[in-house]
């Protein structure tokens, strides 16, 4: 069996069957899914998070204009260590101009929360543990 994958500006392309046999992997794209943004997030290291490595508290993801909240939320809790990979937690988009923070709602779209690029060099979403 030859393992055959077309890379083309970041996106892995898959055989048919290949996709059929892939678990889940939220760094692949295999869909049009709109116009993408580079976003950086940020985790407060107190509560569930307490004791976070440092070096994962600010993460650079790419997401997409159609993807839901929900699916962003998993994408985020796939780079948690370990360790942190069943703490609950929240995310609120941040809007540097404003300074002001607010609830994503996992049923929203991320064309809900950003339509344009966003600034870069800030932190756009915030990642907050529950209790």
């Amino acid at each position: 069996c030859i393992d055959i994958r077309i890379v083309h500006r970041g996106i892995v392309y898959l055989e048919p069957e290949e996709k059929e046999k892939m678990d889940y992997d939220p760094l692949v794209d295999l869909g049009n899914k709109g116009k993408q943004f580079n976003i950086e997030f940020l985790v407060i290291p107190i509560h569930g998070f307490f004791g976070f490595p440092t070096n994962y508290l600010r993460y650079g993801l790419v997401i997409f204009e159609k993807e839901s909240i929900d699916y962003v939320k998993a994408k985020i809790q796939w780079h948690f260590p370990e360790e942190f990979k069943n703490v609950s937690f929240n995310i609120r988009v941040s809007d540097p101009k404003a300074k002001t923070y607010k609830d994503m709602k996992l049923q929203d779209k991320v064309s809900d929360y950003f339509d344009k690029k966003p600034v870069t060099g800030h932190i756009h979403i915030i990642v907050e543990s529950i209790s």
